[in-house]
């Protein structure tokens, strides 16, 4: 499991109650296929899409990773944060 995975878990099971189910599933299931991209980026709709609003220290967090895995960050700038 790579750190970029492991990252994404944890912002997952730190927010996990804010997520429905489903969404959840499919998450994990993104990740168990290696698409971390494709995680990645449906976490940040998923969380958009909820009014999931992020501690600012998992903002920077997934700003970081969305750079690291080539995607950039400009998909987190939807995420609210406090």
């Amino acid at each position: 499991m790579s750190n970029h995975e492991c990252s994404i878990r944890k912002i997952i099971a730190t927010y996990k109650a804010d997520l429905p189910e489903q969404s959840l599933e499919y998450l994990e299931s993104l990740l168990m296929a290696g698409e971390i991209g494709v995680a990645f980026e449906d976490l940040c709709t998923i969380m958009a899409d909820n009014d999931v609003v992020c501690h600012a220290i998992h903002i920077t967090e997934l700003s970081e990773i969305g750079t690291a895995i080539g995607i950039g960050d400009g998909i987190v700038a939807q995420l609210s944060s406090r």
